[in-house]
């Protein structure tokens, strides 16, 4: 399944739920460390994205993370 429902379906089955080398690391990188966060926030104002907007993304994001786990 899509890595962001995993967690909930493993809380809801209680099955294990696996993922490769190459994507957990990419999950890490883009779920966990906050820097991340802050360079997704400036490329978006980069290329034009109002802040508000940006602020909203990133809240969403936040509000994700604990469907992601555990993972």
């Amino acid at each position: 399944d899509h890595y962001g429902a995993a967690g909930w379906l493993q809380e809801l089955s209680g099955a294990p739920v696996y993922i490769s080398r190459q994507d957990a690391a990419a999950a890490q990188e883009f779920w966990v460390h906050e820097e991340v966060k802050g360079n997704t926030g400036a490329l978006f104002c980069a290329h034009g994205m109002p802040q508000g907007l940006i602020d909203g993304v990133l809240h969403s994001q936040r509000k994700l993370l604990p469907y992601t786990r555990p993972h």
